[in-house]
């Protein structure tokens, strides 16, 4: 079907058609712009991807230690490059094709408009000329009617009154005039008829150029965007196929790669030990009550009470008993305690004498050689040892140390002077001559107590 032979009226000076068929090639144009602003903005989001794949694929820093994953992340990084070269590809190809549209475009829109005018002019000439053509056809016809009027009457002039008759001569000069207005009429109307007809052959003949103009226009609009459509499609499909390759390079890498020895790699080149650390458990210290040795708060810098009872150590455990030797204070470790923070404390009291030893009337000693000091002050559970309450309370390691030298004296000196000392006077009066005497040994007033 042909658009020259589809948009006619049998009417003169009706152009419904045409209209019709102009109206459809502008909205063509319209879609065609509408179809190059797309590939305008697609041209732009496509280079905008690109250079952010470019920019992306630049900006990776390569870890040099993560093994045979090394190859892959370089793959990855090329295949992002190679894409956004496709894209900035792409977003040229789509420019280029938006710019071939537009020229199209423009020149279909200079040649419309062209033909356009021309046919609108042929359009105007053909209503005027149409229109005088109408007006002379209706001045014709009434002339007709006039000359036959005017005909009709003469003969009834003549019939009723003679040829001769001044009525008859009235009536053929009535005739005569319109025959003669008849004549110029038909020369008129058939002027007008002419003109008529040569406006609407130039009108059909520009229309039907026109027709087949905007035929022409819309086959190439409609071949355009066809074409275009499809270079369109194959720039996408490329640029697909291009990123597929790229992937498939990755799906290829990933399996010919063995990720357990990478793993196994890892840790031969990294492996720092396999021996775990220990199970944390509690393990308790030495006390005094473990070593024997008396109560915690009898340690005091080191040094266990010497107060307590060698009977203790039936509360020492068994682990301690069992390292063999005897548990004395001597050979004991002593250690201060960890678990609490001890003030000094008084010495311990070394000898236990009744208490009327040192505070009553006492016999005389005997003087001899034989004379036992053990004998004649027994070992009693009361004390008056006046130099023990008269030492004082101190938090001075150096103090404390002095008092327990000074109290220890009698253990560790022999002779009258080391233990004689913590006596009262009174008892070196009654006894003037006790260095004459041999006290005993440490190691018996050391039985002695415990």
């Amino acid at each position: 079907m042909q658009l020259t032979d589809s948009f006619w009226s049998d009417e003169v000076g009706d152009f419904k058609g045409w209209e019709v068929v102009s109206a459809q090639v502008k909205e063509g144009r319209h879609i065609i712009k509408q179809y190059v602003e797309f590939l305008k903005q697609r041209s732009i989001v496509e280079d905008a991807f690109g250079k952010s794949l470019l920019k992306l694929s630049k900006s990776v820093i390569l870890p040099q230690d993560i093994g045979c994953l090394n190859d892959i992340w370089d793959g990855l990084v090329s295949q992002t490059e190679s894409s956004g070269y496709s894209h900035l590809e792409s977003s040229r190809l789509l420019a280029l094709e938006a710019n071939r549209v537009y020229e199209l475009s423009g020149k279909h829109r200079e040649e419309r408009k062209a033909r356009e005018e021309s046919v609108r002019q042929s359009q105007q000439k053909l209503r005027l000329d149409y229109k005088k053509f109408s007006d002379a056809k209706k001045t014709y016809e009434n002339r007709c009617g006039e000359e036959i009027s005017s005909n009709q009457i003469y003969y009834q002039e003549v019939a009723k009154k003679g040829k001769s008759s001044k009525e008859a001569d009235k009536a053929q000069l009535k005739f005569d005039k319109a025959a003669f207005a008849l004549k110029c009429a038909e020369l008129n109307h058939h002027s007008m008829a002419r003109e008529a007809e040569e406006s609407r052959q130039m009108w059909e003949k520009e229309t039907e150029e026109c027709l087949r103009l905007f035929q022409t226009m819309e086959e190439e609009r409609f071949e355009t965007i066809r074409d275009s459509l499809w270079r369109v499609s194959n720039f996408i499909s490329a640029q697909c196929v291009a990123d597929d390759n790229g992937s498939e390079d990755i799906r290829t890498l990933l399996e010919s790669t063995k990720f357990e020895d990478c793993l196994n790699d890892f840790i031969e080149e990294n492996l720092t030990g396999s021996e775990r650390p220990a199970k944390i458990v509690y393990k308790p210290l030495p006390t005094s009550n473990s070593d024997g040795l008396g109560h915690a708060r009898q340690v005091v810098n080191g040094r266990a009470s010497l107060g307590r009872e060698c009977s203790s150590a039936a509360a020492t455990p068994s682990v301690i008993r069992a390292g063999g030797g005897s548990m004395d204070f001597h050979s004991a470790k002593l250690e201060r305690s960890l678990h609490t923070d001890q003030l000094p404390r008084k010495p311990p009291r070394l000898i236990h004498y009744a208490s009327s030893t040192l505070t009553h009337e006492r016999p005389p000693l005997p003087v001899s050689k034989s004379f036992n000091p053990a004998s004649h002050f027994p070992l009693v559970d009361s004390v008056d040892n006046i130099e023990y309450f008269n030492l004082s309370d101190t938090n001075s390691p150096s103090s404390d140390s002095q008092t327990s030298e000074r109290s220890l004296h009698g253990f560790r000196g022999s002779g009258v002077g080391s233990v004689g000392s913590a006596y009262p006077s009174s008892l070196s009066d009654q006894c003037p001559s006790l260095s004459d005497f041999r006290w005993p040994s440490n190691q018996y007033y050391t039985e002695k107590l415990c």
